[in-house]
Formats: C-alpha cells, sequence, structure tokens
C-alpha cells in the first residue's frame, strides 16, 4: 500500500501549492510555522492533496494529545487516510472492505477479548468517576454509602483499577475545517469498549454509560465511515444552475396553495382586490428569485455520526 510521509511544513506548502491557502494557513497557525519551504511533489502527493481540500467530508478521530487520524471522502470503495504523529502527517488510501478494521484498533489500540462481553448499560455519577484526590479507603467509604448503586459501585471500581485515560473522540468536521461537530466519545477497556451517552456528557452529574465488546464497536466504526463517507465522494459544483431551478420549483408551491385559497372566495376580491394579489405575486416571485441565486451556490453540510 503506497503511502505519503510529510512534515506539517512540507504538508502546508503543497497545500498552498495546490491553490488551498485556508487549510495550509490552520496548519501553519497549528504548528506556528513562519516560512514555508518550497512544494515539492509528486502525481501522488498531488492525488493526496487534491483529495484533503476537495473532500465533501471528513471524519476526525483523537486518541490522545499530538495524535490523530482523519478519513477523508474519495471514492465508493476507499478512503484517504490522514494519520497525525506530531508534525508528521501520513496519507494512504484505505478500502473500505479490506484492512478498516485493524486499522480503527490500530489506532485506538484496542484489544478484542476472547470471550464474549455482555451488553452493560449504568447511568453513574460522574465526580466518582473523575475524581481523584481520594485515598483508597476514602473510595470505598464513599462507595458503601447509601444512594450508590450496585452497578456504579462495579463501574467506578473498574475504572480507578484500571487507571483509564480520558475518553477517545470521534468528530464530523466541515470541509474548510473551520467548524466541527463533537458527537460520540469512548473509553476504550480490555476487550470492550465504555460509549459514552452524548446526551450526559456535559450533564453537571450523571454520566449513561454503554459496555460494548471491541469487535462490535468496531464494525460500528467501519460502517459509520462507509455510511458518511461514500454518498460524498463526486465533487460538488460550486455553482449550480440545477440547484437554483430546483427550488425555484419547491418555492412555487407555498405560492400556488395560497392562490388557490384565494380563488375559492374570488367574487368577493375580484372587483377591488386583484391589484394586491398581484403585487403579491410579483414581490414572492422577485424575493424567491433571489433566494434561487444563492441556493445555485455549493451547499454546505454537516453530518452526525
Amino acid at each position: 500500500m503506497k503511502k505519503l510521509t510529510l512534515s506539517a511544513s512540507d504538508f502546508a506548502s503543497l497545500l498552498k501549492e495546490g491553490g488551498y491557502g485556508r487549510q495550509s494557513k490552520n496548519i501553519k497557525k497549528q504548528y506556528g510555522l513562519n516560512e514555508l519551504p518550497p512544494a515539492v511533489g509528486s502525481d501522488f502527493s498531488d492525488r493526496v492533496i487534491s483529495c484533503v481540500g476537495k473532500s465533501s467530508m471528513s471524519i476526525f478521530y483523537h486518541a490522545e494529545e499530538r495524535r490523530g487520524m482523519a478519513l477523508h471522502a474519495s471514492s465508493g470503495k476507499e478512503a484517504l487516510v490522514e494519520w497525525v504523529e506530531g508534525d508528521q502527517y501520513t496519507f494512504w488510501f484505505q478500502p473500505y472492505h479490506e484492512g478498516m478494521e485493524e486499522l480503527f484498533k490500530d489506532f485506538f489500540a484496542l484489544q478484542e477479548e476472547r470471550e464474549a462481553v455482555q451488553v452493560e448499560e449504568v447511568k453513574i455519577q460522574k465526580w466518582l468517576i473523575y475524581e481523584d484526590s481520594f485515598e483508597e479507603d476514602e473510595w470505598n467509604e464513599l462507595l458503601e454509602e447509601e444512594g450508590v448503586s450496585e452497578e456504579e459501585r462495579k463501574t467506578v471500581r473498574e475504572f480507578k483499577e484500571k487507571g483509564y485515560g480520558p475518553p477517545n473522540v470521534v468528530t464530523t468536521i466541515f470541509p474548510d475545517r473551520l467548524t466541527s461537530y463533537r458527537e460520540e466519545a469512548f473509553i476504550a477497556g480490555e476487550g470492550y469498549v465504555w460509549l459514552l451517552d452524548p446526551e450526559t456528557v456535559e450533564d453537571s452529574f450523571f454520566l449513561g454509560l454503554k459496555k460494548i465488546g471491541v469487535a462490535e464497536y468496531v464494525e460500528q466504526l467501519v460502517l459509520q465511515a462507509k455510511e458518511v463517507l461514500s454518498p460524498h465522494t463526486a465533487e460538488v459544483k460550486k455553482f449550480s444552475i440545477k440547484r437554483g431551478m430546483m427550488f425555484q420549483l419547491k418555492g412555487q408551491i407555498p405560492l400556488l396553495v395560497v392562490v388557490a385559497i384565494l380563488c375559492v372566495n374570488m367574487q368577493a376580491w375580484e372587483a377591488d382586490g386583484w391589484l394586491e394579489i398581484a403585487v403579491m405575486v410579483i414581490f414572492y416571485e422577485f424575493f424567491l428569485g433571489i433566494l434561487s441565486l444563492f441556493a445555485c451556490l455549493r451547499p454546505r453540510r454537516l453530518f452526525y455520526i
């Protein structure tokens, strides 16, 4: 499998040379770069840079500080992998049907358990998980207090014994990399993962957790990547008259409905109300025409995983 490894400065230089100045500036700002080296590319690097710059959808995966991975929409059969270690970027095209499971296991350092993992769901007090200022005997005393369920005790003890770190995060992102949306986070265990309920992550007291096997979750990640990236591989035109015409046709429906309702009682206003109706129709068509021009522009998409 052919791979391309670039430093952050070389990556920013190739992006700028390829006409993707905004992405280049983001890389320079992220790493505090001032001057960029001359761009030295190849046919493969041109393909990679074009895919990064034109991709209509990307998914980012965060495992730890200074280490990340992104999948960019490339074609219906493969995605472009962007693997980041410190200031080193490695790119290659990964088929969906081969090796994608191993990619996620390697990145998140996930190990499958020999025995099947039983799915568990629990809602626990968040501070019991993240508070680390108590001694072991104090924890045991707290966990024996009334109001702490047996499920909470079991889960909290597991978190303390294993020393789990911060959650891994899966992020969807706009093509221009300016606006991202966090949708899913999980904590890796031994042979399983704890999925964090997104509705309770920002909650000040309770945290929802769901325990599932590594194989099941990796399968979900592969399916998510394929479903999100595959439909958006074709390059979207920046200006399309077809999009504007479709918007124009859809916009005529409310006007036809209103006119049809007015026609039911036409005899009451036909003598002196036709001018007001004509003005209403003219203004409606005028503003609909302006909106149709905006509809011709390429839409921004944000997809949730």
